[in-house]
């Protein structure tokens, strides 16, 4: 079957070939160039892409030699926009009730400012409901040694608090301290008077 760029063919959609068009946007993707603005070269510029409006640019005007701009045949095929490598659309998942919105030709994907206890119930939840997580290659290997390190961050934890006395402890032994130098005092004073007398 031929294909176009879009990934039509005979002006219809093909939805059930992914595959050949996931195959035809990594070969679009690998002539891509990096897009880079006009005189990058200067140092005040940033390489950060702007469109090059000048009236004798030779780069708007695509003067042989010159940087590309970007334009829609660097695009991937519409059948396989928004999807991963798999082929597969990702959901963002913030904790493991999300995991219920994940579907057919969907995967979940971890939320980057999700904590690591939240990160062990996504992982064994989706571990048990037979899911893939796109940001978690192998799930047994990320549970044992997430699990690992949480013992380890307990266990230092444990071990600064036997350490360290807690503050409150600190200030009651300083005021008790200051209670017996004074009642020493008062005792000194008492038989200093009584051996004048």
């Amino acid at each position: 079957m031929l294909y176009n760029r879009q990934g039509r063919q005979n002006n219809k959609m093909n939805i059930g070939d992914t595959k050949t068009m996931l195959e035809l946007r990594a070969k679009i993707k690998g002539k891509k160039p990096n897009f880079l603005r006009q005189d990058f070269q200067i140092k005040k510029l940033k390489k950060t892409w702007r469109k090059a409006k000048g009236i004798h640019s030779k780069m708007r005007r695509k003067m042989a030699g010159h940087i590309l701009m970007p334009n829609p045949g660097f695009g991937s095929p519409r059948i396989v926009k928004g999807m991963n490598s798999d082929g597969l659309r990702e959901i963002i998942v913030y904790n493991a009730k999300d995991l219920e919105n994940v579907k057919d030709g969907y995967c979940a994907v971890i939320s980057r400012n999700v904590g690591m206890r939240k990160r062990i119930m996504i992982a064994s939840k989706a571990k048990g409901l037979g899911m893939k997580i796109a940001n978690i290659s192998e799930i047994d290997g990320f549970l044992s040694n997430a699990e690992n390190e949480m013992k380890k961050r307990r266990e230092k934890k444990k071990g600064r608090s036997e350490k360290k006395p807690a503050a409150r402890d600190v200030e009651k032994k300083e005021a008790e301290e200051k209670k017996q130098t004074k009642e020493n005092e008062k005792e000194m004073k008492k038989k200093v008077l009584e051996k004048k007398a």
